[in-house]
């Protein structure tokens, strides 16, 4: 029997056409990989600003608490007894 049909060059032909597939592939991922790291530095920023304004709120909740103790303070003052 023969060895195969198909001639010497489309070894080569296959070849050529699977290296473009795998460059191509690369390029997409790399590119995926570029948006996913975009995102991530996108919702880094996005958190640590949470952050900060978590760190607002919780001294502003402070400072209202010691504002409505000094009144209460005050209130218990004044009252008769």
């Amino acid at each position: 029997m023969a060895p195969s049909a198909r001639p010497a060059s489309s070894g080569q032909i296959a070849s050529l056409s699977d290296e473009t597939k795998y460059v191509r592939k690369e390029e997409q991922l790399t590119q995926l990989v570029r948006q996913v790291e975009e995102t991530n530095a996108r919702i880094q920023i996005a958190i640590l600003e949470k952050k900060k304004a978590i760190q607002r709120m919780r001294i502003e909740r402070s400072i209202l608490y010691s504002h409505l103790e000094q009144q209460r303070e005050r209130a218990a003052g004044k009252a008769p007894q």
